[in-house]
């Protein structure tokens, strides 16, 4: 098998890792082979999912060294059968599993990514986060969804600000409901699935980031930037933006409790490559019921600001993860206090 050194960027050789922290990797195999899979299969071990793209995930009970009786649930993700069928022991497939396990370890500091136990090959052992944000997210207040909503923000923080620097240094690529896990009783959402995260390089002449090129046009999901043209590859040269109009998508759920082009997606998927390119040329967003249009509930506003910030059609006009957050962060005081407000109104009414 031909051995390439990674990372590298797909297109401009110029273009080098803007951090040596990049290129490293935190191997754990012997925690693997210790793990004794054939001696846990009775109880232990079940299957969650086989959803994944190449992984299939599997809780795996592990006791908790010094507390008697006390076991720690743990998610374990393996290459699927699909994929051994494949041929995918290429290398570009362990490149995902090395990118995704580095970023959980680099920002393992972080109490809005999942935690990872360890990493061998394609494989890798992490927490057992909880319940799916989409899940939770409509079984909770508005309040309570605005308070998620800052949570995520900030959990985006993070991934961008991987290393410290001026520039963002990774992007996760792939935020959705599915891939947010929430914990803590419900409080704390939970970054995962970083298998197609892009670690962002600099040119190395300039010092300048450079983009790099999209690979799931997605049109249900996705960005104007990242569907296919008539051409073929994604219409512009993509940055972390992306992972803002993503954040997009969350608050479109926050907003309205459905997913955005949800009814097209599951009764007329034939549609949704007109979205795409309608996203692609005029900017084109999911539509707002009126009654969350017109909804006097202080923080339903402030999860379509948020939304409508997140959606704007140029990623140099959406703000970056800081600058969503510190929004989401004043909007809900202002939201409170008025909130606060029309509790008053109504008792005096009453």
């Amino acid at each position: 098998m031909e051995r390439r050194h990674f990372p590298r960027h797909e297109t401009d050789p110029e273009c080098v890792p803007m951090s040596p922290w990049q290129a490293e990797s935190f191997p754990t195999c012997n925690g693997f082979h210790e793990t004794g899979i054939e001696s846990l299969v009775d109880n232990s071990l079940r299957l969650l999912s086989t959803s994944g793209s190449w992984r299939d995930a599997w809780r795996l009970k592990a006791p908790i060294a010094g507390q008697k009786d006390s076991v720690d649930n743990i998610i374990m993700k393996t290459i699927n059968q699909a994929s051994r069928n494949k041929h995918t022991f290429q290398d570009r497939y362990f490149e995902f599993s090395r990118v995704d396990s580095l970023a959980m370890e680099k920002l393992t500091s972080s109490p809005y990514v999942m935690n990872i136990y360890g990493h061998c090959g394609m494989s890798v052992m992490t927490e057992r986060g909880g319940e799916q944000l989409g899940h939770v997210a409509r079984r909770i207040s508005s309040r309570e969804r605005v308070k998620m909503a800052i949570k995520v923000a900030e959990g985006l923080v993070d991934v961008h600000g991987i290393g410290g620097g001026d520039n963002a240094s990774l992007v996760h690529n792939d935020i959705n409901l599915n891939n947010i896990f929430v914990g803590g009783n419900f409080r704390t959402p939970l970054l995962n699935d970083f298998n197609i995260a892009v670690l962002l390089m600099k040119d190395r002449r300039s010092g300048q980031a450079c983009a790099f090129t999209g690979h799931y046009p997605n049109p249900q999901w996705k960005s104007p930037e990242e569907q296919v043209s008539p051409q073929g590859g994604s219409k512009g040269q993509l940055n972390e933006k992306v992972d803002i109009y993503a954040v997009g998508n969350l608050l479109f759920t926050f907003l309205t409790g459905k997913a955005p082009w949800g009814h097209l997606a599951k009764h007329h998927p034939e549609e949704l490559p007109k979205i795409g390119r309608a996203k692609m040329t005029e900017g084109l967003v999911p539509p707002v019921p009126d009654e969350y249009l017109k909804s006097k509930d202080p923080y339903l506003r402030v999860l379509r600001q948020a939304m409508d910030m997140c959606f704007q059609f140029r990623p140099e006009d959406r703000p970056s993860a800081k600058e969503l957050a510190q929004f989401l962060e004043e909007a809900k005081v202002e939201a409170d206090q008025s909130d606060i407000e029309f509790g008053r109104k109504r008792r005096k009414r009453k």
